[in-house]
Protein backbone atom coordinates (compact mmCIF):
# COMPACT_ATOMS: atom_id res chain seq x y z
CA UNK A 1 0.00 0.00 0.00
CA UNK A 2 1.10 3.54 -0.67
CA UNK A 3 0.02 7.14 -0.18
CA UNK A 4 -3.10 7.83 -2.24
CA UNK A 5 -4.46 4.27 -2.16
CA UNK A 6 -8.08 3.67 -1.20
CA UNK A 7 -8.47 1.18 1.65
CA UNK A 8 -11.08 -0.51 3.82
CA UNK A 9 -10.73 -1.18 7.54
CA UNK A 10 -11.16 -4.88 8.18
CA UNK A 11 -10.29 -7.55 10.71
CA UNK A 12 -11.11 -11.20 11.14
CA UNK A 13 -10.93 -11.12 14.93
CA UNK A 14 -14.34 -11.44 16.56
CA UNK A 15 -13.47 -9.20 19.51
CA UNK A 16 -12.37 -6.40 17.20
CA UNK A 17 -15.15 -6.97 14.65
CA UNK A 18 -17.30 -4.43 16.46
CA UNK A 19 -14.70 -1.80 15.59
CA UNK A 20 -15.31 -2.37 11.88
CA UNK A 21 -18.76 -0.85 12.27
CA UNK A 22 -17.20 2.41 13.50
CA UNK A 23 -15.31 3.00 10.23
CA UNK A 24 -16.87 4.53 7.16
CA UNK A 25 -15.07 2.78 4.33
CA UNK A 26 -13.32 3.55 2.14
CA UNK A 27 -10.48 5.68 3.37
CA UNK A 28 -7.49 7.18 1.60
CA UNK A 29 -3.91 6.83 2.79
CA UNK A 30 -2.53 10.28 3.57
CA UNK A 31 0.92 9.25 4.82
CA UNK A 32 3.08 6.42 6.09
CA UNK A 33 3.97 6.92 9.74
CA UNK A 34 5.21 3.48 10.85
CA UNK A 35 8.42 1.58 10.41
CA UNK A 36 8.24 -1.33 7.98
CA UNK A 37 11.65 -2.58 9.16
CA UNK A 38 10.20 -3.16 12.63
CA UNK A 39 7.03 -4.75 11.15
CA UNK A 40 4.86 -1.94 12.53
CA UNK A 41 3.74 -0.23 9.36
CA UNK A 42 1.16 2.40 10.26
CA UNK A 43 -0.75 4.73 7.99
CA UNK A 44 -2.60 8.00 8.49
CA UNK A 45 -6.06 7.49 6.96
CA UNK A 46 -8.76 9.98 5.95
CA UNK A 47 -12.11 8.14 6.09
CA UNK A 48 -15.17 8.97 4.01
CA UNK A 49 -16.82 10.61 7.04
CA UNK A 50 -13.84 13.04 7.17
CA UNK A 51 -12.33 11.51 10.33
CA UNK A 52 -8.59 10.89 10.40
CA UNK A 53 -7.12 7.90 12.22
CA UNK A 54 -3.82 6.03 12.40
CA UNK A 55 -4.08 2.33 11.56
CA UNK A 56 -1.75 -0.65 11.43
CA UNK A 57 -1.33 -2.09 7.94
CA UNK A 58 -2.69 -5.43 9.16
CA UNK A 59 -6.15 -3.86 9.58
CA UNK A 60 -6.26 -2.37 6.09
CA UNK A 61 -7.21 -3.95 2.78
CA UNK A 62 -7.15 -2.43 -0.68
CA UNK A 63 -10.54 -1.04 -1.72
CA UNK A 64 -12.29 -3.05 -4.42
Amino acid sequence: MKVGDLVNFTTGAARIGVAEKKYTNPGIILSEVGDEAEHRMTYKILWSDKRITYEFASYLREFE
